[in-house]
């Protein structure tokens, strides 16, 4: 579904990313795992269009990236790690703000918004000003916002980032949900625990280069480590 041939973002003298080769499968959860400057935030940026290529190319199906690319639009929408909500709207006045954007009729709307807060566990706040939410409340309208559309694929910038624990397993919970209508989602986390409980690949990168490819279970198994942590560190640290 996409397809990372020889990528590659420079800057200057710096390689942010460093001629990285990829497929993601649709349906699927697929983690970047990497230190800060890794070069993980520049490849997602790559990937929604939100950053010129270098070299290479990446095609999601079929249809070639660049920067502002209609072929991305059509299929990718992104939760940024800053919440972009209208924070003096409430839940469902921000989600029928969305809804407008996209010139959905009134019944459509109406329907689209109600579903969502369903599948969010949004009802009860619905007329909460955004400004009133918890931070896990917060996120999952901003994640509500982003998948009014139906996208294909959802790009989740550490979704989790400074969120209490109840709040984190909550946000799971909805990421396995998406996962479950079909979506594809291609996220950033931090937390090893967090990778190991949803994902069904992992990509590890250090300095713009892409070191591992596979499941959790294939990073064990090559690093003959037993836990996702550990099997980290040592990929990280050279084999």
């Amino acid at each position: 579904m996409i397809e990372i041939k020889n990528l590659t973002k420079r800057y200057k003298n710096i390689t942010a990313v460093n001629c990285v080769n990829l497929n993601i499968e649709e349906g699927k959860i697929f983690t970047f795992l990497g230190e800060n400057g890794a070069g993980k935030s520049t490849l997602i940026s790559m990937i929604c269009g939100l950053t010129s290529i270098t070299d290479g190319e990446i095609k999601i199906f079929g249809e070639k990236v660049y920067k502002g690319a209609e072929s991305v639009k059509k299929y990718v929408s992104v939760v940024p790690q800053q919440t972009s909500v209208c924070l003096n709207l409430n839940v469902r006045q921000n989600l029928e703000f969305i809804c407008e954007i996209y010139g959905y009729g009134k019944e459509l709307k109406k329907q689209k918004v109600q579903k969502i807060m369903e599948e969010l566990t949004l009802t009860e706040y619905e007329k909460t000003p955004a400004k009133k939410l918890s931070g896990g409340c917060l996120k999952r309208l901003s994640i509500g916002m982003s998948v009014i559309s139906e996208p294909k694929i959802l790009v989740l910038d550490e979704p989790t980032a400074n969120l209490d624990v109840r709040a984190r397993k909550e946000l799971w919970e909805v990421i396995k949900g998406l996962k479950k209508i079909g979506t594809t989602v291609i996220y950033t986390t931090h937390y090893m625990d967090e990778a190991e409980e949803l994902s069904d690949a992992i990509a590890v990168m250090s300095r713009g280069k892409l070191l591992f490819t596979g499941s959790v279970s294939d990073i064990k198994k090559v690093t003959e480590k037993g836990t996702l942590e550990d099997a980290y560190l040592k990929i990280t640290e050279g084999l």
